[in-house]
């Protein structure tokens, strides 16, 4: 009885588990003067160009894009709100839309997190809590729900968690939506359709259907495939890629300073190496999984730059098939707590991500690649040199979280940054940074009780430990 109740207790604490690392990554990580902001003339600005233009907001547009419409579509209930306000307030729609779809961002990464736990549940029991945040924030994500909002990723990680979530609990369907969806927003993400395609064939409620639904996705594919082979995306397509194939640039993306894999992201490839070894047996959805992971892999291994402004963000889409095989394997993931060397990869991915997400806005000081051609590929551990030679600047970034940003103000300092070419206030102005003062307020709220409620259920789990 008195393990059964210690169980209890620990499932009970997840939520605020939950709530605690979501309001901690909001007040201390989320640098809300970029992310709430419109922070770029071409990528962001023509993914928000399509949410605006879904609600009939004044978009300038973007022009000679081949940026996917997808995104709006997601965006649309942050988009929709942000038209609302604006115009009730009086103030510029383009500014509430873009901070309210940047919002959205990072609440998708925090939906991602319930997903991976729910997931996770029946495999690793009461320890699921822990290891889900671990896992979630081991992948390279939380940039662009906590910075560069206004990109694609985070809604990216989130449906492709959803896809395979859908898959593993059998809801085909759902699943259909959500991988049409995934593609229509990063049309990169195509090898989604092949474990897809196996589980609609393995479903018996989808029997009747299912030769309607397979002609739908190979008409699909064949749309992709002609972006991909015809049209192109920004003047690239697959056999021009091929062509002007660079070993050395493959070479970058495992060991380049800043970002190569080897340094940023060991717990990938040593969770990509498992699955390849032991991967006989699977089932016919697992083996399609794998092949997803390996030409993912492949795109982003003869794509030129192998998306340059953060931790390869091309390699985002691997991750949630790397979780699915990994549960359709029965790994155990209680090893995340357990085995010393995966305990010590998982916590070294993140914290050095943290660090990363940390100084990646910083001056060059504390991030010397500023150049996104960098071709080095010695380890970046001397950076480390750097931040503790520069340590009252490396602290001082806290004054672009929420919570550092009242403290300097409370004390009378200005925050500005350089935005664009323009130095600028940090703050939000008008309505909008009023509304933004009372989500940091909510967030400090959330963080205090979720900090009382975890210290007092860890108090009476203890107490029950004992008893026993």
């Amino acid at each position: 009885m008195q393990i059964k109740l210690s169980l209890q207790n620990t499932k009970s604490a997840f939520p605020w588990a939950v709530f605690w690392i979501s309001s901690f990554v909001f007040l201390f990580l989320f640098r809300f003067g970029i992310a709430l902001r419109l922070s770029g003339t071409f990528d962001e600005r023509c993914y928000l160009s399509w949410a605006e233009k879904l609600v009939g907001a004044n978009a300038i547009g973007c022009s000679g894009s081949s940026h996917p419409p997808g995104i709006a579509i997601v965006w649309l209930p942050a988009a929709f709100l942000g038209r609302i306000l604006a115009a009730f307030f009086g103030e510029s729609s383009e500014n509430w839309i873009a901070a309210l779809c940047g919002l959205q961002s990072l609440f998708l990464w925090m939906a991602s997190l319930f997903l991976m736990r729910e997931a996770l549940q029946r495999k690793a029991g009461p320890q699921s809590d822990l290891i889900s945040i671990l896992l979630i924030l081991s992948v390279p994500v939380l940039f662009f729900s906590a910075t560069r909002t206004l990109l694609v990723h985070s809604a990216e990680f989130f449906l492709g968690t959803l896809v395979l979530y859908c898959l593993f609990k059998g809801w085909v369907i759902a699943s259909v939506f959500s991988t049409v969806l995934l593609c229509t927003v990063r049309p990169s993400d195509f090898p989604y359709l092949f474990p897809l395609m196996i589980g609609l064939s393995e479903d018996k409620r989808t029997k009747k259907a299912f030769y309607f639904i397979v002609f739908f996705l190979i008409f699909f594919s064949l749309i992709l495939g002609y972006i991909g082979f015809i049209k192109s995306y920004h003047s690239t397509h697959l056999p021009f890629l091929l062509k002007n194939f660079d070993w050395y640039n493959a070479l970058l993306i495992f060991f380049r300073t800043d970002f190569g894999i080897v340094w940023t992201q060991p717990l990938l490839l040593a969770w990509i190496l498992y699955i390849f070894k032991n991967k006989r047996g699977l089932d016919g959805q697992s083996q399609q999984a794998i092949a997803a992971i390996g030409i993912l892999f492949f795109i982003a291994l003869i794509w030129p730059t192998h998306g340059s402004s953060f931790g390869y963000r091309y390699l985002i889409g691997v991750y949630p098939l790397v979780f699915f095989t990994l549960l359709k394997m029965d790994f155990n993931f209680t090893r995340v707590l357990n085995s010393i060397s995966l305990r010590f990869l998982v916590l070294y991915q993140v914290v050095w991500l943290s660090l990363l997400y940390w100084v990646a806005p910083a001056s060059a000081n504390l991030w010397p690649w500023k150049d996104l051609n960098y071709r080095g590929l010695a380890p970046p551990y001397g950076v480390v040199f750097s931040w503790f030679q520069n340590l009252p600047e490396f602290l001082g970034l806290i004054q672009f979280t929420p919570f550092g940003y009242w403290l300097f103000k409370i004390q009378g300092k200005s925050v500005t940054f350089q935005l664009m070419g323009q130095q600028m206030d940090y703050g939000l102005s008008g309505y909008l940074g009023l509304v933004f003062h009372g989500f940091t307020l909510l967030f400090l709220m959330l963080f205090l009780l979720s900090s009382y409620f975890l210290i007092k259920t860890s108090c009476t789990f203890k107490r029950l430990l004992s008893k026993q």
